[in-house]
């Protein structure tokens, strides 16, 4: 009896110091794509249309408990700076809907928290040879002159199976570090858990 008790008790123990990963970078198997990005060149004064690459970037999210408040939010940082506001030059989607979080604040905290998210960095640009040379790679019926706006996407292949065949791409990605960090607001607690996770694309 007095075993079983000890047992019990350092069952409790174990349990109780056990740190919650509630955020965790995963390979993602969503697709990777071109499209056709438009944005306002302030030097040039003017808008400017290039091709840019959609990879889809991936958490495991553990964050769906009853002390966890709404305004859990995330913050993208490229080259360890400030990337703005969701949705301005990145947007996060909700893994589960594939919807953009932003939209979702109806939608977004307990016990509707997704299972995961992914991050799609909207400046991520590629020249016309670049573009046309992924695309042959991946669709070679296809071309980039099929893009006529951001609407259009040539789907190229799962980011699994991207990442292994274009590690020198990858590598430019990771020549200077990248963040994403997790703002958790507790219910008990006036201090949020800031959780920085490097991106290892």
């Amino acid at each position: 009896m007095r075993n079983t008790i000890f047992i019990l008790i350092a069952l409790q123990v174990i349990i109780s110091c056990k740190n919650t990963s509630y955020i965790e970078e995963i390979t993602s198997e969503r697709n990777v794509g071109i499209t056709l990005r438009k944005y306002y060149d302030d030097e040039k004064n003017t808008v400017v249309t290039t091709y840019g690459i959609v990879i889809p970037i991936e958490f495991k999210l553990d964050i769906n408990y009853k002390n966890i408040r709404k305004t859990t939010s995330f913050y993208y940082f490229r080259n360890n700076k400030s990337a703005g506001g969701n949705g301005n030059n990145y947007r996060i989607f909700n893994g589960d809907t594939n919807i953009p979080i932003f939209y979702e604040e109806k939608n977004w905290g307990y016990p509707y928290f997704p299972n995961s998210i992914y991050l799609v960095d909207d400046e991520l640009n590629l020249t016309k040879d670049e573009a046309e040379a992924f695309i042959k790679k991946y669709r070679p019926t296809a071309s980039a002159e099929e893009i006529k706006s951001d609407k259009d996407t040539v789907v190229l292949a799962p980011y699994s199976k991207f990442r292994k065949e274009n590690p020198e791409f990858i590598e430019k990605l990771r020549k200077e570090p990248d963040t994403l960090t997790l703002r958790l607001s507790f219910k008990n607690k006036k201090e949020p858990k800031i959780i920085d996770k490097g991106i290892h694309w």
